[in-house]
């Protein structure tokens, strides 16, 4: 993951590496461990309940909910499979329909990954997306509750659950200072740092302590993840420093 020019390793395992702060967490919604708990992570489980976003507290106007909504869907499907192809757009639509499907089904009437999902879901209705809009009202909004979708809907519903459950599963949806929206690591707290660091393919969540970093992990962050976060170092935006990181 990390190599090159950038990255050094001191005596005392200390990693060395170049890079810039991009920005920093501020609301994260609730981790789905699925069924491991806490143990699983070494993390009390207060620290993996919802925490609301502070900064970004404006009301939707309908203009912004339409790239609410886009960049929902495209975050909760990490935009891209394993061949980097773009998900259809239709998948906006199902993707949300699936969502109001789950949540009013049985649970005990479905199969493992609908569960997984339904369960995410259920804790995570009330994660504020922006303002008081929750997670809970775009689905709402956005869901269709007809029976009438096809077999080719359906099998796209199909991979689009199979998708929230790999991508919730010891991961927490996530909204930065600056707006963006992520998918990170189960440990991510408000107030750790998102890095871009030199040489490294992902993005990295690092989290302070007195002079040097922990590293909590790599994540997926919406519209930053083909190198556009460089144009702003490249602006003066953000400054170039060395995280010491153990």
């Amino acid at each position: 993951m990390l190599s090159g020019s950038s990255v050094s390793v001191r005596n005392d395992a200390t990693l060395s590496a170049y890079g810039f702060v991009f920005d920093s967490v501020d609301g994260v919604s609730v981790c789905d461990c699925d069924g491991l708990g806490s143990f699983a992570l070494h993390t009390p489980e207060k620290d993996l309940e919802i925490l609301q976003p502070e900064y970004v507290i404006q009301e939707p106007s309908d203009e912004d909910l339409a790239d609410i909504v886009a960049k929902l869907w495209r975050t909760l499907v990490l935009d891209r499979d394993d061949l980097q192809r773009l998900p259809p757009k239709n998948w906006a639509r199902l993707l949300f329909t699936t969502l109001l499907h789950l949540d009013q089904a049985d649970e005990v009437e479905l199969d493992y990954e609908s569960s997984c999902v339904k369960r995410w879901y259920d804790r995570n209705k009330p994660f504020k997306i922006c303002g008081s809009t929750t997670l809970g009202d775009i689905v709402s909004m956005q869901g269709n509750c007809s029976s009438n979708i096809s077999s080719a809907e359906n099998d796209a519903m199909g991979e689009i659950r199979a998708r929230i459950c790999l991508i919730t599963n010891l991961k927490r949806f996530s909204i930065t200072k600056k707006g963006h929206w992520a998918i990170m690591p189960a440990d991510t707290r408000r107030g750790d740092i998102v890095a871009i660091l030199f040489d490294c393919d992902l993005p990295v969540i690092l989290r302070p302590r007195e002079r040097q970093y922990a590293f909590v992990g790599c994540y997926y962050v919406h519209r930053i993840m083909e190198g556009q976060a460089m144009a702003g170092l490249d602006q003066g935006e953000f400054a170039a420093e060395t995280f010491d990181i153990r």
